[in-house]
């Protein structure tokens, strides 16, 4: 069994561009003119469960495929990635 240490990647350690990305994604502005990111709306705890979840995807990139940490976010992503992160939930996609 993995150390819960390992389990989750810290922002610290995330690639550059998904820090810098994610921080977009999060910017929340002054005025409602602002330019502001597509997440910036959510609460504080549901941007907690997504960094959260982000971190153990990369954390799970980083132990078994960490060549794919060298790509953009968003081309890290097949079916083959997509499953084997699923693992025992393939019950769930199924329902």
């Amino acid at each position: 069994m993995r150390r819960a240490s390992n389990l989750y990647l810290p922002y610290t350690a995330w690639p550059e561009d998904d820090r810098t990305r994610w921080e977009a994604a999060f910017k929340i502005g002054v005025n409602p003119f602002d330019d502001c990111g597509p997440a910036a709306h959510l609460a504080e705890a549901s941007r907690l469960t997504l960094l959260s979840a982000y971190a153990r995807f990369l954390a799970f990139l980083l132990a078994e495929h960490s060549s794919l940490l060298a790509r953009a976010p968003a081309a890290r992503l097949d079916r083959k990635i997509i499953e084997a992160t699923s693992g025992g939930n393939r019950h769930l996609a199924e329902a």
